[in-house]
């Protein structure tokens, strides 16, 4: 028997129930999977911010300065050399200029720099394309890093001489003395991996003997004679003269304890 006008109709409903449903379930998916994306997009935002506050807050300093590792010091030096001396200009270029390694983390890369305040409003585009603003801060980087070790150098202990009398050491005259944590171990020894070039395993080799020679004195309450060290410490003073002066306010803040 034929279906009445009104079966029919019914049926139409039914199958438009349907596929209202069905458009309604795959809706439901789409923004589910969008919600998912972002969620994961937020998240690798967070990660990311995180990482980058943790490279800078671990950063070394000179003085009241934070400075950059190698890594970011090139990236800069590649911005600023596309740098047209106007500072709202944005520059724009591919992520090719930068060396292999940071091309790999480009986004976190961008994200340190601008942590360390070098740069302002980056991007990243799908074509491998990057637009950002440099600051004043990374314009005037490097020459405020060098004022900042010229200044971190006056400010040392100074020892000109070491003069053996009766088997101790003198120590020659302090002056401007700046007992800071750059002086700790961990900083000397991060500086000459950073500094120390064709010398970082000699350098290394006699900062060990100077940590010997410095729990020596903790231990002995006096400065003992040590021709040898001396002599190896003298052999950098023209070559290293950072290395020079880290040592001499290292061993100066030593003596100090000693003494007190």
């Amino acid at each position: 028997m034929p279906k009445t006008s009104f079966e029919k109709a019914i049926e139409k409903q039914v199958r438009e129930q349907k596929r209202l449903a069905q458009k309604e379930k795959m809706e439901n998916r789409r923004i589910e999977r969008q919600r998912q994306r972002e969620s994961l997009k937020q998240l690798g935002i967070q990660q990311r911010g995180n990482t980058a506050l943790s490279i800078v807050n671990s950063s070394k300093k000179i003085g009241e300065m934070i400075t950059m590792n190698e890594t970011y010091e090139t990236m800069l030096k590649i911005l600023l050399d596309k740098f047209n001396g106007d500072i709202n200009s944005l520059i724009t270029d591919n992520n090719s200029i930068f060396p292999e390694n940071i091309q790999s983390d480009i986004e976190l890369n961008f994200e340190v720099l601008k942590n360390y305040g070098m740069i302002l409003d980056w991007s990243c585009y799908i074509d491998g394309t990057f637009s950002l603003y440099l600051t004043q801060t990374a314009i005037h980087y490097f020459d405020n890093k060098k004022d900042a070790y010229e200044d971190k150098q006056k400010s040392y202990i100074q020892i000109e001489n070491l003069n053996a009398n009766g088997g101790n050491v003198v120590l020659g005259d302090l002056f401007n003395s700046s007992l800071s944590v750059d002086n700790s171990i961990q900083s000397i020894e991060n500086e000459i991996k950073e500094r120390g070039g064709e010398d970082t395993e000699e350098l290394l080799s006699i900062f060990e003997e100077i940590k010997d020679y410095a729990e020596n004195i903790q231990n002995c309450q006096m400065v003992g004679k040590n021709k040898y060290l001396l002599s190896r410490l003298k052999e950098h003073i023209s070559k290293n003269n950072w290395f020079y002066a880290e040592i001499v306010a290292f061993l100066g803040e030593i003596v100090l304890k000693a003494m007190g």
